[in-house]
């Protein structure tokens, strides 16, 4: 059991922003030159291949001498790198999918460093079997991190760096600590694979992993870029991808068939990087978003690692998977990402005294004030947590079938509201944004108001706000409910409504009703009491019965965030069985919920309520 402790505020200086020391100054190196496919050989003789990336000069010959070395591994094939640069002065540079994707930056590069960039185990142009982060990947960043600090550019020092599955090969290696390696830089990491981006709340995340599993195997399937001056090589290696899929084809028949992949169990655990994250221990600067797909486990990363704020740091902006570090480079923004990464490398690596370990230690981007402000530690410390109730009482708009009020009080009269089940809600919501990594794109009307989702779902409204409200951290929802079924979907959504009525959805949390066993060993508690970070087994073990008209108490976890709700806007709690396409019941749960009616309790000696953690506004 987890403790959650509130402490009094402390405030300090938010002016590190945008320091000047982190500038990267101008380039040492005016041309990159890549030499690709180099071939490294694993301990059991599978070869993978890397592109290297070293310094170049005015004719384009590669630099003599040795550099430390960025690292970064990747999943969607390196070949797809243009060797073209661009500016980053705006958070952005030309290819910046591309950088996202495999990780090639060449401000590292012109700045005194060599990249290394390697396809993973079966994919790209590597050989060998694609294991989605299994236990051979461990092993290979090992293999790969030996055969780095031997070669003749290199000066025996690497550091890390890259984008979600980049970041997730991070920890691995950070894990296994080689000799060498000096820090890590992971963008969008994980902490949970099952939780965080599988099956949320036991329903399978319908949204993301096809669109996912589709990449990976359209990337796989490419011709390594060797296929012209080795075309056997090339054609074994394609040809084995062909018979190599079993492993998307099982997680992707979980759902219908309610295989053991449906459960939380080993296979997740050996691919859950935050059960490693523990074992690093080298400088580490975690990058994450309010609205990505693994906003529930970048948080938990950072908190995992065993090391005191300065060696590890957290940044939280507003992006989605694909627009991470938008919009950064700007007045009032931290400075973009690679320029932070530079700073991080150029200290812990050369030693440059930028005062990059004094930034933040947690930089995060207050949701609804588009303000960035520095904390010590996510969730603050100096958060207060507070109970909003589920009341019946009307509060003024009905324009659901239920609009109820949201409450700091409890409701003293016993009540109960009711939806039918409704599991094709959610098209028009901003989960759908979100959980497709904006293939939905941002910028349409649903991303920013969820008023037709919340027609057929029930309502729980504050009145208008006298003063700021500032959500900071986990959040969840404590829920008594019941179904006329064997099986239901509870979703919990928390908004923030304008006085315009426009309802911009701010996070959300789900749950099948079956899925409901709690482990109180691994919840996290408020100091009142409640499960603020409710931890449920999801195993086949931990399957508990629903029977109709029951009620039962289920705690919802709902994720992340940091936001600030202004005068005059209201909190609201939807509640919902659908959010389609984003979370899909396994077969069994769905067809037991098949004409179900929900019902939610509150009032009298059945509360239900929402629990969040409130700060002050300004830095902690």
């Amino acid at each position: 059991m987890t403790l959650l402790l509130g402490t009094a505020s402390v405030a300090h200086a938010s002016d590190r922003l945008s320091p000047q020391s982190l500038d990267p100054g101008p380039d040492q190196y005016p041309n990159v030159v890549r030499e690709s496919d180099v071939p490294i050989t694993m301990r059991d003789g599978v070869r993978l291949y890397a592109d290297v990336y070293r310094p170049a000069d005015a004719s384009g010959k590669a630099v003599p001498g040795r550099f430390p070395t960025v690292l970064d591994q990747t999943i969607f094939n390196k070949n797809g790198v243009p060797v073209a640069d661009g500016p980053v002065a705006d958070g952005t540079s030309v290819g910046d999918l591309e950088t996202q994707l495999t990780g090639y930056s060449p401000l590292f590069v012109k700045h005194g460093y060599v990249q290394v960039i390697v396809d993973v185990r079966g994919t790209g142009s590597s050989e060998g079997s694609w294991s989605a982060f299994g236990p051979q990947d461990r092993s290979d960043a090992s293999d790969i991190a030996r055969w780095l600090v031997r070669q003749p550019f290199s000066d025996g020092r690497f550091v890390g760096f890259g984008y979600s599955c980049g970041a997730i090969e991070q920890i691995y290696l950070g894990a296994a600590r080689p000799a060498g390696l000096k820090a890590l830089f992971p963008i969008l990491p994980m902490d949970d694979v099952y939780r965080d981006i599988v099956w949320h709340g036991g329903g399978l995340d319908a949204d993301f992993l096809p669109l996912y599993l589709g990449i990976v195997t359209a990337t796989r399937t490419l011709p390594p870029e060797y296929a012209v001056t080795n075309p056997s090589g090339a054609m074994h290696v394609t040809s084995s991808r062909a018979s190599d899929m079993s492993l998307s084809a099982n997680l992707l028949l979980a759902g219908p068939f309610a295989t053991e992949l449906a459960y939380d169990n080993e296979f997740y655990w050996q691919r859950s990087p935050g059960r490693f994250a523990s074992q690093v221990t080298v400088p580490t600067f975690v990058t994450g978003g309010w609205y990505d797909l693994l906003v529930r486990g970048e948080p938990r990363v950072y908190n995992a690692l065993p090391m005191p704020p300065g060696r590890k740091q957290l940044l939280m902006g507003p992006w989605y998977h694909l627009t991470v570090g938008h919009g950064l480079g700007q007045a009032g923004t931290p400075p973009p990402l690679q320029v932070l990464a530079l700073a991080w490398f150029d200290h812990w690596v050369k030693g440059k005294q930028n005062g990059i370990e004094g930034y933040g230690p947690v930089t995060v981007d207050q949701l609804g004030r588009d303000r960035w402000e520095t904390y010590r530690g996510y969730p603050r410390r100096d958060v207060e947590y507070k109970r909003f109730y589920l009341n019946g009482q009307k509060s003024g708009s009905a324009h659901s079938l239920n609009d109820g009020s949201l409450t700091t009080s409890a409701p003293a009269t016993p009540a109960a509201d009711k939806m039918p089940g409704n599991n094709v809600n959610g098209v028009c919501t901003r989960s759908a944004v979100q959980w497709t990594a904006t293939v939905i794109p941002a910028g349409t009307p649903c991303e920013t108001d969820n008023r037709s989702y919340e027609a057929t779902a029930l309502t729980y409204t504050t009145p208008p706000l006298a003063s700021p409200l500032h959500l900071s951290g986990p959040l969840s929802l404590t829920l008594h409910g019941s179904t006329t079924a064997r099986d239901s979907t509870w979703i919990a959504t928390v908004s923030d409504v304008s006085p315009s009525g426009q309802s911009n959805q701010i996070t959300a949390g789900w749950l099948i009703q079956s899925r409901r066993a709690l482990d109180a060993s691994r919840t996290t508690f408020a100091p009142n009491g409640d499960a603020v970070v409710p931890f449920h087994p999801f195993t086949r073990a931990s399957v508990l019965p629903v029977h109709p008209g029951e009620t039962d108490s289920m705690a919802i976890e709902i994720f992340n965030t940091d936001a600030v709700l202004d005068p005059g806007h209201r909190l609201r709690v939807t509640i919902s069985s659908g959010d389609v396409p984003q979370v899909i019941a396994p077969t069994l749960s769905a067809l037991a919920s098949v004409g179900g009616i929900s019902t939610v309790y509150h009032g009298g000696g059945s509360q239900s309520y929402l629990t969040a953690g409130l700060a002050p506004l300004g830095p902690e």
